[in-house]
C-alpha cells in the first residue's frame, strides 16, 4: 500500500491531481486484498481531493465511502467520512442531510473519545449553522472546535477555526474584522505551508468575496494587511467580542 501512504502526502502538501492518481493506482486490487475501512478511507481521500475538480465523482466517492464504512463496522473511520461527506453536502446546499451526518459524527466522536474528530465535528456543525446565518448556533460550536484543537495542539484545524470566524464577523456586522481574521488565516497557512481542503477553500472564497465588496479596496487591503500581523492566538482573542455579539444579536459590537 506505498501508493496509499504516496496519496495522503499529497493531501497533506495540498497536490490534489495527484492524490486522485494515487488513489486511483490503489482502489481497483485494493478493494480484493484490503481491510474495507481502509478502501473507505482511500475513497473519501478521493473525494476530498476531486471536490474543485470533478464534482459528481467526488459526492459518488464519498457516498460509496459512507456505505463502505457501515458496513466496516468502523466508528472512526464511519465519523471521519461523516465529517468530510457532510461538509461537502453542505456546501451543495444539502443542509439537512449534512447536519445529520455531522450530528452522528460528534455522537461517534464521544463514544470512542476522539478529540480530533470532535473537533471536526463541532468545526463543520459551526459551518453547517452558518450556511443559514445562524450565527448563535455557530458560535458555541466554533469554540468547542477550537477548545478540542488546541488539547491535541492541531494548528491546521485552528486556522480553519479562525477562517470560519471571518465568517460569524461578516454575519454579525463587523467586515472589517472578518477581513483582518482572513488576512491572519492566509499569512499563517503561508508561513507554515498549510494546505487546507478544497472544501474548506471553497467555504472562504465566498467569505473572502463578501468582505471585499463590502469594503474599499483601500480599507480591505489595510485590514488584510493588519490581520497578517497577527498570531492564530491573536486572532482568536481578537474575535472574542464577536463571539459574544453572535451569542446577543442585541449586543452592539461597537459598543459591549
Amino acid at each position: 500500500m506505498a501508493r496509499a501512504w504516496l496519496a495522503g502526502g499529497w493531501m497533506n502538501q495540498g497536490e490534489f491531481t495527484k492524490a486522485i492518481d494515487a488513489v486511483d493506482e490503489v482502489v481497483p486490487d485494493g478493494r480484493r486484498v484490503e481491510k474495507p475501512s481502509r478502501i473507505a478511507l482511500l475513497l473519501m481521500a478521493r473525494g476530498i481531493a476531486r471536490a474543485d475538480i470533478a464534482h459528481d465523482q467526488a459526492r459518488a466517492d464519498f457516498a460509496e465511502a459512507l456505505e463502505v464504512a457501515w458496513a466496516a463496522g468502523d466508528p472512526l473511520v464511519l465519523g471521519y467520512v461523516q465529517a468530510h461527506y457532510g461538509a461537502r453536502l453542505c456546501l451543495d446546499g444539502d443542509l439537512d442531510q449534512a447536519r445529520v451526518l455531522h450530528e452522528e459524527a460528534l455522537t461517534i466522536a464521544r463514544s470512542i473519545g476522539d478529540e480530533n474528530l470532535r473537533a471536526e465535528a463541532h468545526y463543520v456543525l459551526a459551518i453547517d449553522a452558518m450556511a443559514v446565518s445562524d450565527a448563535r448556533s455557530a458560535t458555541p460550536q466554533l469554540a468547542a472546535a477550537v477548545l478540542h484543537y488546541r488539547s491535541i495542539d492541531h494548528f491546521q484545524g485552528l486556522t480553519r477555526c479562525v477562517g470560519a470566524l471571518s465568517e460569524l464577523a461578516l454575519q454579525c456586522g463587523d467586515p472589517h474584522l472578518a477581513a483582518r481574521l482572513i488576512g491572519t488565516t492566509a499569512a499563517v497557512r503561508d508561513r507554515f505551508g498549510l494546505k487546507p481542503w478544497p472544501s474548506v477553500t471553497q467555504a472562504e472564497r465566498r467569505t473572502i468575496q463578501r468582505a471585499a465588496a463590502l469594503l474599499s479596496d483601500g480599507e480591505y487591503t489595510a485590514q488584510l494587511a493588519v490581520g497578517r500581523s497577527q498570531t492564530i492566538d491573536d486572532a482568536l482573542t481578537a474575535a472574542l467580542p464577536i463571539q459574544d455579539t453572535a451569542a446577543d444579536p442585541h449586543r452592539n459590537p461597537e459598543n459591549p
